[in-house]
């Protein structure tokens, strides 16, 4: 029974070393933070800008390691379903989203795990107020607060989580009521940015933190722990 658990450990871990497919839609943006992230990863993705969004849709619907949607600008609302159907079937998704307010039908919210308070149109300071957690330490140790640009109508927006998501950080330099600006859901499979990445200043180690962070969900999660555990 060792042999067979050390045999799956090294499924797992294999595994576990780089995704093969990761898909990126970025809108507009003036800067390339998302693409840059992965290219210093080592990480293979496809990039769609948004006159491919509906190719960006047939490649999401079709499988990918982890998503992430950049998105201060223009955008299709079709894309909101998709990426809702990718993460109630366990899709990775980190995400940045300028319009959120604008689209409080979708159900890819609550499958975030994360409801929407308010906009803002001046850029505000980022704080983390998960002071330990891995998305602000590995691979990178990130400082606070993070800045902006003030480049676009609408920088961001505040929020709240709901079921269980959680908070991981927000627009003041400790946890307070309705300025929360990172949500963490579905066990670590989503992030949720509040603030516009591509307004963000040295926010590249960052973004390679948080999909380092969602692709480690690749490991070992607690249902499968125990099948293992029984096993024995």
């Amino acid at each position: 029974m060792r042999f067979l658990f050390l045999v799956l450990l090294t499924m797992v871990t294999l595994g576990f070393a780089q995704p093969t497919e990761v898909v990126v839609f970025h809108t507009v943006c003036h800067n390339s933070f998302v693409r840059d992230a992965l290219d210093n990863l080592g990480w293979p993705y496809t990039a769609y800008d948004d006159t491919q969004e509906a190719a960006f849709r047939a490649d999401v619907a079709n499988g990918a390691d982890i998503v992430v949607y950049n998105c201060p600008s223009n955008y299709e609302p079709a894309s909101l379903p998709v990426l809702e159907t990718y993460v109630d079937g366990g899709g990775r998704l980190i995400m940045s989203f300028w319009s959120l307010g604008y689209e409080l039908s979708s159900g890819l919210w609550p499958a975030m795990e994360m409801t929407y308070l308010s906009d803002y149109s001046t850029p505000l300071p980022f704080y983390s107020w998960e002071a330990s957690h891995d998305v602000f330490n590995t691979p990178n140790v990130i400082s606070f607060p993070l800045s902006f640009t003030d480049t676009w109508a609408l920088d961001g927006q505040k929020l709240d989580a709901i079921t269980d998501g959680l908070i991981l950080g927000g627009y003041t330099a400790s946890s307070q009521a309705g300025e929360g600006g990172m949500i963490l859901g579905n066990d670590g499979n989503t992030i949720f940015n509040g603030f516009c990445i591509d307004e963000g200043v040295n926010i590249v180690p960052l973004i390679e933190n948080e999909l380092a962070y969602v692709w480690s969900t690749t490991a070992l999660d607690r249902s499968t722990w125990g099948a293992i555990k029984t096993s024995f």
